[in-house]
């Protein structure tokens, strides 16, 4: 898709709630930026921490976005 609509990677975000969005953000070679609470269950397997590790985090939408934007 980044070929496609002509997207510059080093610009371009993909927003993600799991490990495998943060894997499919590296394949496409965009950064990646993942919604994560790790208060968010007990049973979650990514409690302990993504295996992968996305560029930012943040445990809601806007801390998200707020950290994409101190990376610019």
């Amino acid at each position: 898709l980044v070929e496609r609509f002509g997207l510059d990677r080093g610009g371009t975000w993909m927003i993600g709630d799991s490990s495998s969005d943060v894997e499919a953000a590296r394949a496409a070679g965009v950064k990646a930026g993942l919604l994560f609470d790790p208060r968010r269950c007990e049973l979650c397997p990514l409690r302990a921490g993504p295996a992968v590790r996305p560029d930012v985090t943040g445990t809601t939408l806007v801390e998200l976005a707020r950290a994409i934007l101190g990376q610019r």
